[in-house]
């Protein structure tokens, strides 16, 4: 198994890299890259490795920043200081996570983890990495920002205020935001809807897949859907159904319940 470690801290690097060498001896440390700008030219330079370990917070940004440069598919396992209750929804699929100090028994679990989805045959679609990374970007933001409680709409010469507690869900559409709030009215923002995720309280707001974020209030009730997906039904009928793939159905569940 071939390895990546993104980590700025050297004495935390090496840590884990020789914990990885006790327990797995057969794995091979391709690389420990310790910025966004040193971790993006070494994928473009490289092929990707089987499994990577990146810490969140980098010397020059966030590693999520690396994602809007280069095209990752394969395993993550997040190595944070960050708190893990906020962090339990994203035990799902490729994206894992490990609290510093890297405990040794932690690191087997995604070990094992990792392993065992790579046997099963399960490759990670681009998109499901990205909706998981946008949550997790998002749910890691929200204990230290303050969303705003209303967004202007633009509406010929004037800006029409929204309040976003009435906000049922947001629909991409052709690069731009549409809005259907609670009270049955619809507006379209020139935003994109990776633009309003960030302006959403990921605690009442969760992107659902790459075509809708939808708020929890609005949420009627679920449904199983094929092949393991769920189909949400709101109380505001959207425009078609909106459907959680399977990879992000245990970390929409456990959003549900947590809120």
């Amino acid at each position: 198994m071939k390895i990546v470690i993104i980590e700025d801290e050297l004495i935390a690097a090496e840590s884990l890299q020789s914990k990885i060498q006790q327990l797995r001896p057969e794995a091979e440390v391709v690389a420990v890259l310790r910025s966004v700008k040193q971790a993006v030219r070494w994928f473009q330079e490289n092929d990707l490795p089987e499994l990577i370990f990146m810490d969140i917070q980098l010397i020059d940004g966030l590693s999520f920043c690396i994602f809007d440069q280069v095209d990752v598919r394969c395993p993550i396992v997040f190595t944070t200081s960050y708190d893990e209750y906020a962090l339990r929804a994203f035990e799902v699929n490729c994206v894992d996570y490990l609290l510093k100090p890297v405990a040794e028994d932690k690191l087997e679990r995604a070990f094992q983890k990792i392993e065992q989805g790579l046997l099963g045959g399960k490759q990670p679609e681009a998109e499901h990495i990205h909706e998981q990374l946008s949550n997790l970007l998002a749910a890691y933001r929200a204990e230290t920002t303050t969303y705003p409680r209303s967004l202007l709409i633009p509406s010929a010469d004037k800006y029409v205020p929204l309040e976003i507690a009435n906000i049922a869900f947001i629909k991409a559409e052709m690069k731009m935001a549409k809005i259907f709030t609670l009270d049955g009215r619809c507006m379209t923002l020139d935003k994109s809807l990776d633009a309003m995720q960030q302006q959403l309280d990921p605690r009442e707001f969760f992107r659902a897949n790459r075509q809708y974020i939808i708020a929890r209030k609005a949420v009627r009730d679920i449904s199983h859907w094929f092949k393991s997906k769920l189909r949400v039904n709101m109380l505001i009928t959207p425009p078609d159904d909106i459907v959680v793939p399977n990879t992000s159905a245990a970390e929409f569940k456990q959003w549900m319940v947590m809120g």
